[in-house]
């Protein structure tokens, strides 16, 4: 059963996937050329659209896959879940990157920076040993 905290994360994911990959076609001027705040170029326009819709498209599939691999259980892998986060943070930043060329504020791209590395610092924080066993282990030679 999925606990609260998975269902946010979930949700909050999703919406960064929708929103990069709605840039896309938005930098592009598919829809409209006034919702940009500033214009580098179509050059830029069609570099950051492009990136936009491809770190778009692999969050979709991170997630499917995170939701296939149940990552938003309480059982979940907690080492292939840092992983994964990782690299939805590394997409992020494509995102992040391709809506600063093609005029954007890139805010959906960073809510899944964000969302992802919380996740990585929260389950860093619950698998982390004590430094005295640390010691203990190291120090102890047969």
């Amino acid at each position: 059963m999925a606990s609260a905290k998975g269902i946010i994360t979930f949700i909050l994911l999703a919406f960064s996937a929708f929103g990069v990959t709605f840039s896309g076609p938005l930098i592009l001027r598919i829809y409209s050329a006034t919702d940009k705040f500033w214009d580098l170029g179509p050059v830029a326009n069609f570099i950051g659209g492009g990136l936009d819709i491809i770190g778009g498209f692999a969050q979709f599939i991170i997630l499917v896959n995170m939701t296939r691999s149940r990552y938003f259980s309480a059982n979940a892998n907690k080492e292939r879940a840092r992983k994964t986060f990782r690299v939805m943070a590394m997409v992020g930043i494509i995102g992040v990157i391709g809506d600063l060329l093609g005029g954007l504020l890139g805010i959906a791209a960073q809510i899944g920076i964000y969302v992802s590395l919380i996740n990585l610092y929260s389950l860093r924080q619950k698998d982390s040993a004590p430094a005295e066993a640390i010691g203990t282990s190291l120090s102890s030679k047969p």
